[in-house]
């Protein structure tokens, strides 16, 4: 077997769970065997954690466990920190501007620039207090790759190893380990509020180019790995025609000024 990513025989194997462990991987979608070498795996965790790290709040509030089966939590958005302990799940937020004690007795910091940070509204009506607060999703550029990294390995899954092996597939594996390249993602708000993950097999255009297309939390992805990226713009133009300019988007954007989209959470 030959490592989908560096195309390197002989090496250490890994298990790649397709779906990062701290978003809900299904059992058993994982690549084993040799698909993905170790050095591989370690070097492209990056890109799992920026996927991760946009969808901490989703997950969080959907109780999945964290890799090994650790209680979920939210450890890195600055001035938020949630866990879930013997009072069940708890979220602090703090919007002064001096260091507060979390619910567990941490110190959270005051609210600052960081797009990590989140600006969240209290209203009151009696008895029942209500936080809204919105998240971004994208901003970071490894998360393109990320997710361009599951449509990859997904369709290794689905097709076999020596699909993604072939030199078609070189484009797209050089942009997910080394960021070479232009590849843009269609996303679009996923139907209903439950929270899952689900990816469909891939398929092929009539001109050869392969897409995918799959669901992570509440929101839908299509990733065109096709070596001429012909797929995107169709797929764009039919989201246009379908929906108008709301409920979808794409990263990155193609011009200055279009904002990354946001998830609002209540």
């Amino acid at each position: 077997m030959r490592c989908i990513w560096c195309k390197k025989d002989d090496q250490a194997p890994s298990v790649e769970h397709i779906i990062p462990e701290a978003l809900g991987c299904p059992d058993g979608f994982v690549l084993t065997g040799g698909t993905v070498c170790r050095a591989c795996n370690n070097n492209l965790a990056s890109l799992d954690r920026a996927v991760i790290d946009d969808f901490d709040v989703p997950a969080f509030l959907a109780g999945i466990p964290r890799k090994g089966g650790r209680p979920p939590a939210i450890l890195n958005r600055g001035n938020v920190r949630a866990t879930v302990g013997r009072r069940g799940p708890q979220m602090s937020f703090n919007m002064d501007r001096h260091p507060v004690r979390a619910h567990d007795g941490a110190a959270l910091p005051p609210v600052g620039g960081s797009s990590r940070n989140i600006r969240a509204s209290f209203e009151r009506s009696g008895r029942v207090g209500t936080v809204s607060f919105s998240t971004e999703i994208g901003r970071n550029p490894k998360f393109v790759r990320g997710i361009v990294k599951i449509a990859v390995s997904a369709t290794a899954y689905f097709l076999g190893s020596d699909t993604v092996l072939s030199p078609d597939f070189d484009g797209v594996r050089d942009f997910v380990r080394n960021g070479s390249g232009a590849r843009q993602i269609l996303m679009l708000m996923g139907e209903g509020t439950s929270y899952f993950n689900q990816v469909s097999p891939p398929f092929v255009s009539e001109a050869g180019g392969c897409g995918i297309g799959f669901r992570l939390a509440h929101m839908d992805f299509l990733v065109d790995m096709s070596p001429d990226c012909s797929l995107f713009p169709v797929w764009k133009a039919k989201a246009l025609e379908l929906y108008g300019e709301t409920g979808w988007t794409y990263l990155p954007p193609e011009r200055a000024g279009k904002s990354e989209p946001r998830k609002r959470s209540r």
